[in-house]
């Protein structure tokens, strides 16, 4: 099969450096192009211009003008069309829950025009793919008529053969905030990392990526935003990595990719017990049930001995229950069918 993996991200000169494009579409392809098909990555711009697909999979598919001539030409040529999404986008009823709205970066009104785009997309596609369970719930609850597949996020391919971090690093806890609509999640962490740094003169805390707080201390350090390719450096050297969460149904359908590279790379972490979080049963990630449980649970995963444990054989645990190549076949028959 010839199957393109599509952007619509709206600066086409910048798609490859989108995160969710990276696992959504990169990384899928290729494990597909390792089962012996043929797999291009663009934007949607050159899609007129590259022949005929097979299958067309399009990352976060909304209806515009662009798309709709895009979807005639390939219906032109037979290619079955597929959209697929990570993030709960396509309810317009959900919209008040979008991370912006709730951090008032973004109004209600413009977060409610994009959902419904998104929305409309999805009558134009032959089925969708869905980065969690609770994703492939809300779909089918809004159509139960239509085709979907729960096709999870696994850690990057590239990152499979980086050497894993060593156990003898001072101890420290990195958050990678990844996007400015981050900070009352931090703020759930933000108490028990007070008293761990008062507690513990030589933890470091790190935060990378944008983040608001009025936080302060000499070893709560802040870095920028990193583009893939240093960010998996900066995971690498970890102690820990933390990704909590506030409760919201936008968060209970979030991929939990954050602790998967964490874990592939032998670094342990700890996630609040939310979504896919939750489904987690990977000795070396921790849940976390609640705020207060963090500052006990963090302090115990401090501990050199306890950290060992908690990383030993932490990356063939992820490994065996989050397979690229498994994940490629089932897209493969699903997107063939």
């Amino acid at each position: 099969m010839r199957i393109a993996f599509v952007s619509m991200h709206p600066r086409a000169r910048h798609y490859r450096q989108d995160a969710s494009f990276v696992y959504r579409c990169e990384n899928v392809a290729l494990a597909v192009r390792s089962l012996g098909h043929e797999t291009e990555l663009m934007h949607l711009r050159e899609i007129f211009w590259r022949g005929r697909f097979d299958a067309v999979l399009l990352l976060r598919p909304r209806r515009t003008l662009a798309l709709c001539l895009a979807v005639a030409w390939l219906r032109r040529l037979g290619t079955r069309i597929f959209g697929d999404f990570d993030d709960l986008v396509f309810d317009p009823e959900m919209s008040v829950y979008r991370p912006g709205v709730l951090a008032g970066q973004e109004s209600l009104r413009r977060a409610r025009a994009k959902f419904a785009l998104h929305s409309a997309a999805l009558d134009m596609m032959d089925g969708v793919t869905l980065s969690t369970s609770e994703l492939v719930r809300r779909y089918r609850a809004l159509r139960p008529q239509g085709r979907s597949l729960r096709m999870p996020n696994t850690p990057h391919r590239s990152w499979l053969d980086i050497g894993r971090t060593s156990s003898e690093l001072a101890p420290s806890i990195s958050y990678f905030s990844g996007t400015r609509t981050h900070d009352a999640d931090f703020k759930l962490v933000l108490p028990a990392l007070q008293s761990l740094l008062e507690e513990m003169p030589r933890l470091t805390v790190q935060v990378v990526g944008p983040l608001e707080t009025h936080f302060r201390h000499p070893r709560l350090l802040f870095g920028r935003r990193l583009d893939f390719s240093h960010y998996v450096d900066v995971v690498r050297n970890s102690y820990l990595t933390i990704a909590p969460l506030v409760d919201t149904p936008f968060a209970q359908c979030k991929s939990a990719i954050k602790v998967l590279e964490s874990a592939v790379l032998g670094v342990p972490a700890l996630a609040s017990r939310i979504g896919e979080y939750a489904e987690l049963d990977i000795d070396g990630i921790v849940g976390v049930p609640t705020p207060s449980d963090w500052e006990p649970l963090l302090r115990r995963a401090l501990d050199p001995a306890v950290r060992r444990e908690l990383a030993s054989g932490l990356r063939s645990r992820v490994l065996e229950q989050f397979d690229s190549a498994a994940v490629a076949r089932d897209f493969v028959d699903f997107v063939a069918a």
